[in-house]
C-alpha cells in the first residue's frame, strides 16, 4: 500500500472518506488515511491512481476537502440518483441554457457552447439531469478534463469564457425576439400612433431599416436593438413610432455617420388603402 499512498494529498484522503460514505454503508470518517487508500484501490473503478485524476479527485485537491462549499457559487455538487443513471455529478454553473424563469439565457447558452468544445472528449461529459434545459455536467468519478480547474477559475473571475461566442448568441437571440414577436409589436406601435389600420409594405421596409441600420439613434444601443434582458429586447418601441408620427405626410432626409438615406412618408407611401 505505501507504494500508491502518495497518489493521494491529505484532500484527497478526505474525499475519499466522503466518497465510501456516499456510496457504502460505511462511515469511514474515523478510517486512517491508508485504510482509506486502500479501500478506494479495492473498491473504486480504476483503482487509486484514477480516483486522484478524476473529477472528484481534482476538485478535493485544487480547492480542498469542503470544495463542494467553497465552489457552490460556480460550481455545483448534484448527488447520484435515477436523473443521473446513479451518478454523481458536477454542475459547471453559468452553463445552462435557460434561467430560473424558462427563458434562454445568453451567457449559459455561450458558455454551454464553448465547453461542449472544449471538453467533447472528455469521457464523463454529459447534458446533466435535468430534462428542461441543458447543464455543463462531469461525472464526479470520471477522469477530469486537463484544463478542468483553471476552467472554473475563468468562470469564477469572469461569467463569460469568451465574449465572441457570448456575443454571436446574443445576436441570435436579439433575431429571435425580433421574429417571435418585437417586429409585429412594433408595427402596430407604429399603425397606432399615426391611426393607420394597416401599413403599406414600404413602411414595413422603412421601419425595420430604422430599427437595424443604425440610421436613428434609440435606447443605449446606438440605433441598433439590444436585448434588456433574457426575457425583452429593446427594437426602438419608444422611439420610432413618434418619430414617424411627427414626419408623417413629407420626404425625411436623415444623415447618420456619413450616410444619407431619403425616407418617403407621405401617406400614400405608409398607409394601406
Amino acid at each position: 500500500m505505501t507504494a500508491v499512498l502518495p497518489a493521494l494529498d491529505v484532500d484527497q484522503i478526505n474525499e475519499g472518506r466522503q466518497w465510501i460514505y456516499d456510496h457504502t454503508d460505511h462511515v469511514a470518517y474515523d478510517w486512517k488515511d491508508s485504510d482509506v487508500a486502500g479501500y478506494v484501490a479495492a473498491h473504486y473503478d480504476g483503482g487509486i491512481e484514477a480516483f486522484a485524476t478524476s473529477v472528484r479527485g481534482e476538485m478535493a485537491r485544487v480547492y480542498g476537502k469542503d470544495w463542494r462549499k467553497r465552489c457552490d457559487h460556480f460550481a455545483e455538487f448534484y448527488a447520484r440518483g435515477y436523473r443521473t443513471d446513479y451518478k454523481d455529478l458536477l454542475l459547471v454553473k453559468g452553463t445552462h441554457a435557460q434561467d430560473q424563469y424558462g427563458y434562454d439565457d445568453v451567457v449559459g447558452i455561450a458558455n454551454y457552447r464553448v465547453l461542449r468544445e472544449q471538453w467533447g472528449d472528455a469521457p464523463g461529459l454529459s447534458d446533466g439531469p435535468y430534462s428542461n434545459c441543458d447543464y455543463i455536467a462531469l461525472d464526479l468519478d470520471s477522469e477530469a478534463p486537463e484544463d478542468m480547474t483553471e476552467t472554473l477559475d475563468a468562470l469564477e473571475s469572469y461569467p463569460v469564457l469568451d465574449d465572441q461566442v457570448w456575443s454571436e448568441v446574443e445576436q441570435e437571440q436579439i433575431q429571435e425576439h425580433w421574429d417571435n414577436y418585437g417586429r409585429w409589436d412594433l408595427h402596430k406601435a407604429v399603425r397606432e400612433a399615426i391611426g393607420a389600420y394597416e401599413l403599406t409594405d414600404a413602411a414595413e421596409a422603412i421601419i425595420d431599416r430604422l430599427v437595424w441600420e443604425g440610421l436613428l439613434e434609440y435606447g443605449y444601443g446606438g440605433g441598433y436593438p439590444i436585448m434588456i434582458d433574457s426575457s425583452a429586447c429593446d427594437f426602438g418601441e419608444g422611439v420610432i413610432p413618434g418619430w414617424i408620427a411627427a414626419r408623417l405626410g413629407s420626404v425625411v432626409t436623415l444623415s447618420h455617420w456619413g450616410r444619407t438615406e431619403i425616407f418617403d412618408l407621405r401617406k400614400r407611401n405608409i398607409i394601406a388603402e
